[in-house]
């Protein structure tokens, strides 16, 4: 019965996680490309031209941004990529209970030899196990897009030996250069970790929401208006130099992909620490890249377990 229900469970989710993993994958290896194509000195001056009140909003200061890893690793903070993992959580985690519910045939799946904790349990390690691999993808796109793009470098200028003074004339022509030996792929582990913790959390957060309504419409309705909200106030705490607590009360406060990747430039430990002396950004945090995958990871555990509590004791209603 067990094997049964492990079967319906990747029966069901398998074209909506093919559908989100191709998109992940697409999108990933080409934005990588776009990122080699775009020259540094150009992409520097569009970002200094920017005024300083959009420059606000940027996840990360602009200064940190003119680094090719910097720029690879805002993939993980594209709008696709947060949409993706967000698609595949709240869809599959909505279906847990509401969704059953909704069908009319929760009634079916509990009158069977099979505990409550079973069917719950079952099903949400479906989903998380789809969250892992939505991660892998996207690392695995990235790495990719560095092995088969190259980027374009500017010509080294003439440099005078005993003064030490480089002059602003061209020695040589541009050289090509694999975006492999520009960004190591293992630069953005840290960020794909972050990712699937993102994915942890919002699948405990709409499980949790799953397990006590009855309408799976509702439960999705409850779990995007959360999400939107929660991008709402990371924007005010962004745009707003007061309000920089803000941001602290929300997710987003936790996953930081460019933050971590970038600082792990100049200080590679930093990418494997629980915690910092330095004050993380907007000095909301001492945690570092571990210690903020370790809150996404308890929030959603802690959403997991409250779904099973709940779901155990609840009256099941009459299917409609």
């Amino acid at each position: 019965m067990s094997r049964a229900l492990w079967k319906k469970n990747v029966r069901e989710s398998r074209w909506l996680f093919l559908g989100c993993a191709s998109i992940l994958f697409v999108f990933c290896g080409v934005r990588v490309w776009i990122v080699s194509r775009l020259e540094m000195d150009r992409f520097r001056n569009i970002l200094e031209n920017l005024p300083e009140s959009w420059q606000k909003l940027a996840p990360v200061p602009i200064e940190e941004l003119f680094t090719y890893e910097g720029r690879v690793a805002v993939t993980f903070e594209e709008p696709v990529v947060y949409l993706m993992m967000a698609v595949w959580a709240i869809t599959r985690a909505s279906d847990s209970v509401s969704g059953s519910l909704s069908q009319g045939t929760m009634e079916m799946m509990v009158a069977q030899p099979l505990s409550r904790s079973r069917l719950l349990w079952t099903h949400t390690c479906t989903t998380l196990a789809g969250v892992c691999l939505l991660a892998i993808v996207s690392l695995a796109a990235t790495t990719c897009g560095l092995l088969t793009s190259t980027a374009t470098l500017p010509p080294e200028p003439v440099r005078i030996p005993l003064l030490g003074i480089a002059l602003p004339i061209a020695n040589g022509p541009p050289q090509e250069v694999r975006m492999s030996e520009l960004v190591a792929w293992q630069a953005m582990l840290p960020a794909a970790l972050n990712y699937a913790c993102l994915g942890v959390f919002l699948t405990g957060i709409t499980t949790f929401l799953s397990s006590w309504d009855r309408y799976r419409w509702r439960t999705i309705g409850l779990a995007v208006g959360f999400y939107v909200v929660e991008t709402i106030l990371e924007l005010v705490g962004l745009a707003f130099a007061g309000l920089d607590w803000v941001k602290g009360l929300t997710f987003f406060s936790a996953y930081e992909p460019i933050a971590f990747v970038t600082r792990s430039r100049s200080d590679p430990d930093y990418a494997w620490c629980f915690a910092t002396n330095a004050a993380g950004k907007h000095g909301a945090t001492h945690l570092g890249p571990l210690g903020c995958d370790a809150i996404l990871l308890l929030l959603g555990s802690l959403g997991i377990v409250a779904a099973l509590v709940i779901f155990c004791r609840r009256d099941l209603p009459a299917p409609m």
